[in-house]
């Protein structure tokens, strides 16, 4: 196991719940999705790779919905199957976009603010996503997590290779990315 994949609970697709990828000093400043259009971005997305966090460990056909209310406050919901004892998990909560950010509040076992960054996306087949932030008990210490989400159950090599593209360009590395099982899902894609 390499040792930058971390094995304590802190982020769930976000910061507090899952484990992410753990780098020493600043966040790199990225480059966010230009003229962002939040209303395309919503709408179901499925994760086809991701740093590896424990709350994703053993779990499949991971998608994530995103849905706006008439006050512009987001829903979001994360919908996974746990292959142990093979039973659905869902995790809700809310947020509101700011250009290419979307800050988060996710409920589940603890409560979680967050935020994610849209580094690219096409609106109808992919999006790169990526978080960092000040890890809890070391201020030296940046936590990081990528997301290369589809809204299919499957991506192109070629569409996955521009997420890994985009990563480069912003100084984040795919190293850290595997695969998330969707085969066999309960799903129309």
């Amino acid at each position: 196991m390499n040792m930058l994949k971390c094995s304590a609970l802190i982020l769930v697709f976000l910061y507090g719940v899952n484990c992410q990828v753990p780098i020493v000093g600043e966040c790199p400043h990225v480059s966010l999705q230009k003229h962002f259009d939040s209303q395309k971005w919503l709408g179901t997305w499925f994760l086809i790779e991701a740093y590896y966090t424990d709350f994703l460990a053993g779990g499949k056909c991971i998608n994530q919905t995103f849905t706006q209310s008439d006050d512009g406050l987001i829903g979001i919901k994360l919908e996974q199957v746990n292959n142990q004892p093979g039973q659905e998990s869902i995790i809700d909560g809310s947020g509101v976009f700011d250009e290419g950010k979307l800050f988060m509040s996710l409920f589940g076992t603890s409560f979680i603010d967050s935020f994610v960054d849209i580094l690219e996306t096409d609106y109808e087949n992919y999006t790169c996503n990526w978080a960092c932030q000040t890890a809890k008990n070391n201020d030296q210490t940046k936590d990081t997590l990528v997301w290369i989400m589809s809204r299919k159950s499957t991506l192109s090599d070629e569409l996955i290779k521009k997420c890994y593209d985009v990563l480069e360009k912003n100084g984040i590395s795919s190293e850290y990315l595997t695969p998330i099982d969707q085969q066999n899902c309960n799903s129309s894609n």
